[in-house]
């Protein structure tokens, strides 16, 4: 599990892995999206798609391979599967700064399985500020703004700050690409 769209680090780990001869050209797939893939050792490559399709709740995760030539894939298994998450909504989208405003957060791939840690984050990644948040359902999830938050530009507000959530462990960058947008204004 990690995100659709972003930089999130897929490992894939097996056996006699290698990059050491002429026109090793390493590859990945998530569904029928190719990412990079680098070699790590002979047991583990990591991989990154950089975007990848949501598939809906009713449809089977994406089948997962590597390939060391980038033509010839692994054939994927039942341990080889992906179910990405991303951002479709957010509502709302704005709020005060220290409002605690509740953001329902609409998407694809929320999941609550053991090992997951969903969260928001408010701002940029040099400056932010982290949430829990709360699978509602595959489709939603939720989160309060935070009391605090680490405003740029001397902190004038409204403030226009990049939001995106991660469900998985930080090991493995799972945070979304920041398309979405919250703005935090002053409390009336």
């Amino acid at each position: 599990m990690g995100p659709s769209a972003g930089a999130g680090v897929i490992n894939f780990y097996g056996d006699n892995f290698r990059a050491d001869y002429p026109l090793a050209e390493l590859g990945c797939k998530i569904g029928t999206a190719k990412g990079k893939a680098q070699f790590v050792n002979e047991r583990q490559i990591k991989c990154i798609v950089e975007d990848m399709p949501l598939p809906n709740e009713d449809q089977d995760a994406l089948p997962a391979a590597v390939s060391l030539n980038s033509h010839s894939y692994t054939v994927p298994t039942e341990k080889t599967q992906y179910r990405p998450y991303g951002i479709r909504q957010l509502s709302p989208n704005s709020g005060p700064v220290g409002g605690y405003t509740t953001v329902i957060v609409q998407g694809q791939g929320f999941s609550e399985e053991p090992g997951t840690t969903p969260r928001c984050r408010f701002g940029a990644p040099a400056n932010y500020a982290i949430v829990d948040a709360e699978v509602l359902s595959y489709s939603r999830m939720a989160c309060r703004t935070p009391e605090m938050l680490p405003l740029t530009g001397g902190g004038a507000l409204p403030v226009d700050v990049p939001f995106s959530i991660a469900l998985t462990q930080d090991d493995y960058d799972p945070w979304t690409k920041t398309s979405h947008i919250f703005r935090f204004y002053d409390q009336p």
